[in-house]
Parts: structure tokens; sequence; C-alpha cells
């Protein structure tokens, strides 16, 4: 009998350790560096990233005269900053349900995979949910940190 509750508390603790594991993308507020880089950018020139509990976890740097994406900046256990290949942000942007696959999301070192499903577009803003894949480019020993996926959301610029 006590061995069953044993075996039983085991797997209910490892069940939950798995799911409080980190995703690689966390709330700024616990990345101090990674939001100090964040300020560094002008406000008129970033589009906001949330996670599901509406914490700021990132964002995503463009020019603001014609909405090109240079850059992103993702807190938590990642590297922290990617280029974006100056995409039109219109391009990310796909009818309401609608999921784009985004390409030339990289760093030095990692590779990201990024898939955008467009939920709202209005005037100014289209919210978009987006889920990542990144990994490292060289052999899994170099890594500095694990690959992850996990989903942000973003309110993207309109294109004028």
């Amino acid at each position: 009998m006590k061995l069953t509750w044993f075996f039983c508390s085991a797997l209910i603790l490892i069940g939950n350790m798995a799911a409080a594991a980190p995703s690689g993308i966390d709330a700024c507020k616990r990345d101090k560096y990674t939001s100090r880089e964040i300020k560094k950018i002008a406000p008129e020139a970033q589009a906001i990233l949330t996670n599901e509990y509406g914490e700021l976890v990132g964002v995503f740097e463009y020019v603001a005269k014609d909405h090109n994406l240079v850059n992103l900046y993702l807190c938590g256990n990642n590297p922290g900053y990617y280029y974006v290949n100056n995409d039109s942000v219109s391009d990310w942007i796909g009818k309401v349900g609608e999921t784009k696959t985004i390409e030339l999301i990289y760093n030095d070192e990692y590779s990201v995979d990024a898939k955008a499903t467009t939920h709202f577009i209005g005037n100014k803003y289209a919210k978009v949910e987006m889920t990542i894949h990144v990994k490292f480019t060289g052999e899994p020993e170099g890594a500095d940190y694990a690959p992850f996926t996990a989903t942000f959301y973003a309110d993207l610029p309109v294109a004028p």
C-alpha cells in the first residue's frame, strides 16, 4: 500500500515538473537583460508580444515608415535576439483564420521555424498568434539553450 502511494506521488510530481518546464520564452519581468534591450527601441517601432496571460514576452522591432520587420527580441531562456530579414509585416498577416509559414528569422547560432495565424484585422493592427520552434544549428553539445517550441501573440501594424 505504501509502495503504491509512493509511485503515485512520484508520477504526479514528475507530471507537475514536466508541465512547469520552461518553453524557452518567459515574461520579460523575469529577464532584466532582454528587457533593457527592448527599452532602447522607440515605442512607435515595436510590435508587443505577449503570452497567454497577457504578460510581455518580447517585441518585434520594425521600421515605422514602411513596416519592415528587422529584429525579434524574446525574453526567457533563449538567445534573446533574432534577425528578421526585413520582411514586410503585411507578409505575415493573412486572412482571418489563415496560417502562414514565416521564414528568415534566425540568429548566428539558432534557426527559427515560425507560423503565424491571423485572428483579427483592424484598421491599424492585426492580432496574430505565432508558434515558433527554435533550435541550435551546430552540434547539440555546443548549444547554450535547449530547443523549444512556444506560442505568443502580437498586434502587428497593418501596412498603409
